[in-house]
């Protein structure tokens, strides 16, 4: 793992990560990736100290999650400037096998909860389910959700990014999921919420919630918003799914303090 300070400056750098690299790809999804910095951050700092299985439902979250594996050491810059290359690993959703934390192929929503499930009944360790909130419009994510309380799989944990945003604008205008905490709770789930882009919050509420000794399964839902970080593309749907021109990146990096954070880890940014 790179040595990072702190897990503000690890969020820090996932932001600007994903946006570089989506640049340099030409296409991808910059403002979920923006958003749910703060939770892969606090992902990580619990990886290296539970035995956990990360399983990435909402699957256009990639670019986050390939900048997590790579100040972890798992993917390598090179890896990290091949985003949806033909022959990368790093494909636009991904793919199980390409890594060695990659469990499952994401892209069709929905199917990861399902998958989830699965994991937490064959394994004894922490089974953590990275979701959103428009992926529970999809039938199937509430079967899961149903299956996991009847089976008892009080080893999984779902991380619900709650921004109230796809790809055709908000969640509560196309198809309103609301209350995802009661649902939750009347699918006898243990139900914790959290300001989900303060990543020391994030990072309590989901130590909290592993080390649960609940007979249930739980779900942490994390409050974030859609593009945090670049004023530009803060709860903006046409940031779903777009990558950025040459002038919107280097403002969209001057609003992430990017070359401070160079200057803080050299060699680490792309």
């Amino acid at each position: 793992m790179k040595h990072i300070q702190s897990i503000q400056d690890f969020a820090k750098l996932v932001r600007i990560l994903s946006l570089q690299s989506i640049h340099l790809a030409g296409s991808g999804h910059p403002g979920g990736s923006l958003d749910a910095a703060e939770v892969f951050a606090a992902i990580y700092y619990a990886r290296s100290k539970e035995k956990i299985e990360v399983v990435l439902s909402a699957g256009h979250l990639a670019p986050a999650w390939y900048a997590s594996l790579y100040l972890t050491g798992e993917v390598t810059r090179h890896q990290m400037r091949s985003l949806r290359k033909l022959g990368s690993k790093l494909q636009g959703h991904p793919e199980r096998g390409t890594l060695p934390s990659i469990l499952n192929t994401s892209g069709p929503l929905g199917q990861g909860a399902s998958f989830g499930v699965g994991r937490a009944l064959g394994t004894k360790k922490t089974v953590l389910v990275i979701t959103s909130d428009g992926e529970h419009q999809e039938g199937q994510t509430w079967e899961a959700i149903m299956s996991a309380a009847q089976f008892g799989c009080s080893n999984l944990v779902f991380l619900v990014l709650h921004n109230n945003m796809q790809i055709d604008g908000h969640v509560t205008n196309i198809m309103n999921v609301e209350s995802l905490a009661e649902k939750y709770a009347a699918f006898h789930w243990e139900v914790q919420s959290v300001e989900g882009n303060k990543p020391l919050l994030v990072q309590k509420k989901l130590q909290k919630l592993i080390t649960s000794q609940s007979k249930k399964p739980r779900v942490l839902i994390c409050h974030t918003l859609a593009g945090k970080g670049v004023s530009f593309m803060e709860n903006n749907p046409l940031w779903h799914g777009k990558s950025l021109s040459d002038k919107e990146l280097q403002c969209a990096l001057g609003e992430l303090s990017a070359q401070k954070m160079k200057e803080n880890y050299p060699g680490v940014l792309l």
